[in-house]
């Protein structure tokens, strides 16, 4: 065979080749993102969003939210702020949930961020993780201080977000 016709014929095989991939190629694509849209979009699901605060002039402010009976909720975020006395710069936090027989607890530590200082520490921060609330049971938000806030009292704000499934 000759050069020029080994070239022709190498030339038409990576047509064809290059054809045959770009019409089979968008409809393999086209089915993974439909497989993962209908993933996120679980019926079952539906978003889940609970604030609660407190106070204190000693080093612990903590609050409660109620899940709601026949609902069991996905924690997936906690936002918090909170301020107190400009002595303290870490407020170290805890959200504590129960599944079954057991507490279950995730904990973070949030320095000050300066902004209001001398007057008053601030601090503000979001956590993510995977925590499970029982139906009828409680969440508990917490912030502890080293130093007891006697000046500016402890006022603690938390959130948590997610979503609950109904359960039969």
């Amino acid at each position: 065979m000759k050069p020029l016709a080994k070239l022709a014929y190498l030339t038409a095989a990576c047509a064809l080749l290059v054809t045959t991939f770009a019409i089979i190629g968008p409809r393999t694509v086209h089915a993974v993102v439909a497989t993962l849209v209908r993933d996120v979009d679980n019926a079952g699901r539906h978003p889940f969003v609970a604030s609660c605060s407190g106070t204190s002039s000693g080093t612990n402010a903590s609050c409660n939210i109620s899940v709601p009976a026949g609902e069991e909720v996905v924690i997936q975020t906690e936002v918090l702020s909170a301020f107190a006395d400009p002595a303290n710069k870490l407020l170290s936090t805890a959200v504590g949930t129960s599944v079954g027989a057991n507490l279950i607890f995730a904990y973070g530590n949030v320095l000050d961020d300066g902004r209001y200082q001398p007057t008053q520490s601030e601090f503000a921060s979001t956590f993510t993780y995977t925590l499970y609330a029982d139906p009828g049971s409680t969440i508990t938000c917490s912030g502890n201080t080293k130093n007891a806030n006697p000046t500016i009292g402890l006022e603690f704000n938390c959130q948590v977000s997610g979503y609950y499934v109904t359960l039969p």
